[in-house]
């Protein structure tokens, strides 16, 4: 279609000819005329060019933390039998990753390509879309310009920001495995453990040839798996108040899966509000789970966190402060941690450092828990440093798998 030059020089060509009629000049009829017939041609041309263009993306990683950057490659081919015409180029984005992208691109011989590549950075958490992108071909005398949208876009999963945690007793699979100590596991695995006689069914790249024709029998390495704890982490997203406090405790909880995750650990992590999947997940499903919370809107904590198991290793609350529920959610806490050997809680407060925790750390510390407050100025490596160095009391004993009421 003519775009708003062309139109100009249409309206210009009607002037043309109504002024070689009133003035009878058949010279301005000529040029008249002869304007028409270009913005006629240019749209033709430009009409039949831009069918003729094919659009790929991709994307160098779809799974960013705040922060990282990215790059996308738009892959442009003239299928076509004839050249384009000038190629205008924009890629829509999503604000969160950078905004839009635009390229001007010369004509395309047929069967000719190009690679356009621009960065994208990621913001706020969350799944973010990168296209669709469109192409608008354009004549040389910019006269007619048409537009052809690529409907295919691409999502990226934008992590929550982590924080590096210091290594801790209180996290190490040997310092919360039950009973203080975790039992040898043996079968495939990287540590050697000792050497015994083969049995039926032992897998042959096993065989140890060295002493096997020292001692005249076939012998086996037996090796030591790398022994994994269970960890469970409940994530608050009851939040009010300061603007932030959500990011602010998603990235806390993400921070606290990936450094468990990065020391052997089984994680099920539990959302408030949210339905709990059962068993436990990798580390990159966990921190997509927590790329894609909103606020909850639960009120209470009863039924909320039904997701807990009654006993494990380790349990780990990461709570916004002041918390929005009501009084009793101090005594749901204490008694979904009642079976854990160690038990952590890691509050994160508002606009008022310490304002609403009181109660809570109260309550908490009492049932013997260790309780930390990461406050807006705080860094949240100096506040988990300070929960390994708080006792915990051992355990209460419950019964048949179930927990005690508090």
């Amino acid at each position: 279609m003519p775009s708003r030059r062309g139109h100009g020089l249409l309206a210009a060509s009607a002037a043309l000819w109504l002024a070689g009629r009133v003035l009878g000049l058949g010279e301005l009829y000529v040029a008249a005329a002869a304007a028409a017939a270009l913005v006629a041609l240019s749209t033709v041309a430009v009409r039949g060019a831009s069918g003729a263009v094919t659009l790929e993306r991709a994307v160098s990683r779809d799974r960013l933390h705040a922060g990282q950057g990215a790059q996308v490659t738009l892959r442009l081919r003239n299928a076509g039998p004839l050249p384009t015409a000038l190629l205008l180029v924009s890629e829509d984005g999503d604000p969160a990753l950078g905004g839009c992208a635009r390229f001007v691109v010369p004509p395309l011989a047929p069967g000719r390509g190009v690679d356009l590549r621009y960065e994208i950075r990621a913001g706020a958490r969350g799944r973010r879309r990168v296209g669709p992108a469109r192409v608008g071909v354009r004549d040389p005398f910019g006269l007619a310009e048409r537009r052809h949208a690529h409907t295919g876009a691409r999502e990226v999963v934008v992590y929550p920001a982590l924080q590096r945690l210091s290594p801790s007793p209180a996290t190490q699979p040997g310092g919360c495995a039950d009973g203080g100590a975790h039992a040898r596991m043996l079968g495939p695995g990287d540590e050697f453990h000792a050497l015994r006689d083969y049995v039926s069914g032992d897998d042959v790249r096993f065989v140890h040839w060295a002493s096997t024709a020292h001692r005249g029998t076939l012998t086996v390495r037996q090796n030591e798996r790398a022994w994994r704890s269970r960890a469970t982490v409940i994530c608050d997203l009851r939040v009010r108040g300061a603007p932030d406090l959500l990011e602010r405790t998603v990235s806390a909880a993400a921070s606290v899966v990936a450094h468990l995750a990065a020391r052997r650990h089984d994680i099920r992590l539990v959302l408030v509000g949210q339905a709990t999947p059962p068993g436990p997940a990798g580390t990159a499903e966990l921190l997509r789970r927590l790329a894609e919370v909103a606020p909850a809107r639960v009120r209470g904590l009863a039924g909320a966190l039904d997701g807990v198991p009654p006993s494990g290793p380790l349990l780990v609350a990461v709570l916004p402060a002041p918390g929005p529920g009501p009084a009793d959610d101090a005594r749901v806490i204490r008694r979904a941690g009642r079976g854990y050997n160690t038990r952590l809680a890691l509050l994160v407060d508002g606009d008022r450092p310490g304002g609403g925790a009181g109660a809570l750390l109260g309550a908490l510390s009492a049932a013997g828990w260790r309780v930390g407050v990461a406050g807006r100025e705080d860094a949240l490596d100096a506040v988990w440093r300070g929960l390994s160095r708080r006792r915990t009391r051992p355990p209460r004993p419950t019964s048949a798998g179930r927990r005690t009421r508090a």
